[in-house]
């Protein structure tokens, strides 16, 4: 029997796990040379301290970041270079702060076109039943399930309109998050329960990606649209 045991959502218990976690990752960035933030500066309260270079890379559009994060052009500030995932993010810091230019580089998404290649005609994954649908006509979008950047409850709107005019082709929902109860429910309002499949997280969407009659891409905003 333990404290963590008795009351996991304890306010000790979290601040506990907070300062473990601290202390953990001190002596962890003790030993390295490089510190690389992949989050969008999240970790710069936990790193500003340290001499090390630090690189932080931004994975959304610069304007969204400063609605989204407190104070983050400030935080960029304790970087020694800041990595964006296209040109038009990197015009947009050179454009919000030019004395940013010289540290700001730009490094694509890297791809190994012939894995997804190769992935798109692996069929292993499959069960009988998702098969099934992977042999009908289907729209296809993938994505995390949250509501804040992927705009999903839009695309379900745009759906059920379409299947007024006349479309019969379901929409497979690849993809896991915080919202997709939610989206479920919203599915089964507009009585598309019928229509509408959630696969859920999927190794594999490569293949689910070969087989759609379309796409669909219904983002607020993306940093590169990776999955186009």
């Amino acid at each position: 029997f333990s404290l963590y045991e008795y009351n996991n959502t304890s306010p000790i218990i979290k601040a506990y796990k907070s300062i473990k976690r601290r202390i953990m990752l001190h002596l962890f960035l003790k030993k390295t040379d490089v510190i690389i933030d992949f989050l969008d500066c999240d970790f710069d309260r936990y790193i500003k301290s340290f001499k090390q270079k630090k690189i932080t890379y931004l994975h959304s559009s610069f304007q969204h970041l400063m609605r989204r994060k407190k104070n983050i052009a400030e935080r960029c500030n304790i970087y020694d270079a800041i990595i964006t995932i296209c040109q038009d993010m990197h015009a947009e810091i050179h454009s919000f702060s030019p004395q940013w230019i010289d540290k700001a580089h730009v490094i694509y998404n890297p791809f190994n076109f012939e894995d997804l290649k190769n992935s798109s005609i692996d069929y292993s994954l499959l069960t009988e039943s998702t098969l099934n649908i992977l042999n009908s006509e289907y729209i296809l979008t993938v994505c995390r399930l949250n509501e804040e950047t992927k705009d999903i409850a839009t695309l379900l709107d745009a759906y059920y309109l379409a299947r007024q005019q006349g479309c019969n082709q379901d929409l497979v929902i690849i993809g896991d998050g915080p919202d997709k109860v939610n989206l479920e429910q919203k599915a089964t309002a507009l009585n598309l329960e019928k229509h509408v499949i959630f696969i859920g997280e999927c190794e594999n969407p490569y293949v689910w990606m070969k087989h759609a009659k379309k796409f669909v891409l219904s983002s607020k905003d993306e940093g590169f649209g990776l999955v186009i």
